[in-house]
């Protein structure tokens, strides 16, 4: 074979691992979700519900900063529910909602509205100040907060 041939051969099987990798890790990852929500005990994956942020607060746990939120809710297909493992976190009752929101960084902007599978779609969405939107696979973890972290908002 001629040395551009099998430079391009070459280059045809990095791209063809390349798209293996990502093919083989989006599917690791939808079985992970599958395990979250089989874990829980719970058909959370039907839940939907969304609202504004009316208060919030920062916990610390091994030197990570966690964010958790209370939502006034605007909407819930569900009128009281709870979830606390180590896998999903989730409160409804009397039109609020307490839930992480997971990792935060120092200067991220606050999160003010929060969707959760309004569309069927098993995504939760974060609307922080100034127009940004997270979009993240639907899970609903405890991103490694306690349980007492959540007795919070005006219970």
């Amino acid at each position: 074979m001629k040395k551009i041939t099998k430079q391009l051969l070459f280059i045809l099987i990095i791209i063809i691992a390349f798209i293996g990798v990502i093919i083989i890790s989006q599917f690791y990852i939808k079985e992970q979700h599958k395990d979250v929500f089989e874990h829980t005990g719970k058909n959370i994956e039907k839940i939907q519900f969304k609202g504004a942020v009316m208060d919030s607060k920062i916990v610390k746990h091994g030197g990570r900063q966690y964010g958790i939120v209370c939502l006034k809710l605007d909407y819930s297909n569900i009128d009281n529910f709870y979830v606390f493992n180590e896998s999903a976190c989730l409160k409804i009752k009397d039109g609020k909602a307490i839930m992480s929101i997971g990792f935060v960084m120092q200067n991220e902007a606050k999160v003010k509205y929060i969707e959760v599978n309004m569309h069927g779609d098993k995504k939760e969405r974060y609307f922080k100040e100034g127009g940004e939107v997270d979009e993240y696979e639907m899970t609903l973890a405890s991103n490694g907060i306690i349980e007492s972290d959540i007795k919070f908002c005006n219970e």
